[in-house]
């Protein structure tokens, strides 16, 4: 297996504020199976972001893959620009952790949710104009808008997942398949199916207008903590506690691939736009500072690319919508991104 192991070589920081943020501007060394060392004038990461001051549960891109939007235990929304690191906007809509943000499909609102038990949808350029959506009785784990931006599905602790009328705020569905905390939703690419990965061990795909389950893929002893359809609709990956992503086939359920193994639990993952990649977040929760985030080929499950630069769990995973790079964000309190070297 050809393994990249990814190194800083060189950056300068510059200090913005109480912000720090990394700006790599050296080269960047990957080891490869042959042993040789090659070098790319593309820094692996050319931003980390340190604008909150609690750990990052969620990001996520804007369409234009210029802003970044990240989501806090220290209750706040905050998105940055992407290219030199300044904060554009602090969103401060929850009273308490905020673990999912999304954008809409044309990048001008950001839909947000919870432990306050709301799902809020606002404008992407200041933060006005909130709407709350509230119906939920747990903590709302993860939003994502459909890909005609006129829905929006969260999934929650309280076992439901609902899809929401953005324009009007009602209650289209409430979708009550699983039997323990929903961690993931996803819509498929033509925006008539979810599927949703729960701490019952199963993903679900349902049809998104009338809730009716059409598939379970259930694991065997483990957790599904995330859940992504590929960019063609045919395939769904998803991660678990038992350290692996298996991706199968989206309509019979039939797994194609199996692939992790021993490095540690699988927190988020994220396809590349044109569905050749798949990158992981891995935790290790009795030594967090070795968690990483991989990357793979999805064809054959080859390891591509190992990033470890967090120093503690990683929560989320986002590939930006060019394909150029990949940001994580962790308990560390920061936003790593970096470039999507092959």
């Amino acid at each position: 297996m050809a393994v990249v192991n990814v190194a800083e070589s060189s950056a300068n920081i510059h200090y913005l504020g109480r912000r720090n943020v990394l700006i790599g501007l050296g080269m960047v060394a990957a080891t490869g199976v042959a042993g040789g060392i090659w070098w790319w004038a593309t820094p692996h990461y050319p931003l980390v972001y340190r604008g909150h001051t609690g750990g990052v549960n969620g990001v996520a891109w804007s369409p234009d893959s210029a802003r970044l939007a990240s989501a806090s235990d220290d209750g706040t929304v905050q998105v940055c620009n992407v290219v030199n690191g300044g904060q554009l906007l602090t969103y401060k809509g929850h009273f308490l952790r905020v673990n999912g943000v999304a954008w809409s499909p044309r990048g001008t609102r950001l839909a947000s949710g919870g432990n306050d038990l709301t799902v809020q949808i606002w404008n992407a350029a200041d933060g006005g104009n909130a709407v709350s959506y509230k119906g939920h009785t747990g903590p709302i784990q993860a939003v994502a808008w459909s890909p005609d931006g006129s829905r929006l599905a969260s999934a929650a602790a309280d076992r439901t997942v609902r899809v929401w009328n953005v324009t009007t705020g009602l209650l289209l569905t409430s979708y009550r398949g699983h039997t323990d905390i929903v961690n993931s939703v996803a819509w498929s690419p033509d925006g008539s199916r979810l599927a949703s990965a729960a701490a019952d061990r199963t993903v679900q795909v349902w049809k998104a207008d009338s809730g009716e389950m059409l598939l379970t893929h259930r694991e065997d002893i483990a957790t599904v903590n995330t859940v992504g359809w590929s960019p063609d609709g045919s395939r769904l990956a998803s991660g678990s506690t038992d350290q692996t992503v298996q991706v199968w086939n989206a309509s019979t359920g039939e797994k194609i691939l199996s692939y992790g193994g021993n490095a540690g639990a699988v927190a988020a993952l994220a396809w590349s736009p044109d569905g050749m990649k798949l990158a992981s977040a891995h935790n290790t929760v009795l030594t967090p500072a070795n968690s990483t985030v991989q990357v793979w080929d999805a064809a054959n499950g080859q390891e591509l690319l190992r990033y470890q630069g967090h120093t503690s769990l990683i929560n989320a995973v986002a590939w930006a919508p060019n394909g150029k790079y990949i940001s994580s964000a962790s308990d560390d309190e920061t936003v790593q991104i970096w470039a999507a070297v092959k």
